[in-house]
Parts: C-alpha cells; structure tokens; sequence
C-alpha cells in the first residue's frame, strides 16, 4: 500500500503523473481526495 509506504507524498506524485488537471484542483492536504483521485485516474 503506497500511503502505508511513501505517506500522502507517494500518492500525490501518482495523482501527479497520472492526471495532473485534477492534481492542480484537489485538496493536496486532504488523503481522502488524493486517494480518490488516484483510483479514479490510475486504477
């Protein structure tokens, strides 16, 4: 699990890399939005 292992910062540089629109207009502080994010766009 990538929050476990690397914390938010893991899965912001995911959320990043996969849909940077979305990264740049979510809540970075928020792990739920970020988490959602991810599954939303990175599968």
């Amino acid at each position: 699990m990538k929050l476990a292992q690397g914390g938010i910062a893991a899965l912001q540089s995911e959320l990043k890399n996969a849909d940077p629109e979305y990264y740049d207009k979510v809540d970075l502080n928020n792990p739920h939005t970020v988490w959602y994010g991810r599954f939303q766009f990175v599968g």
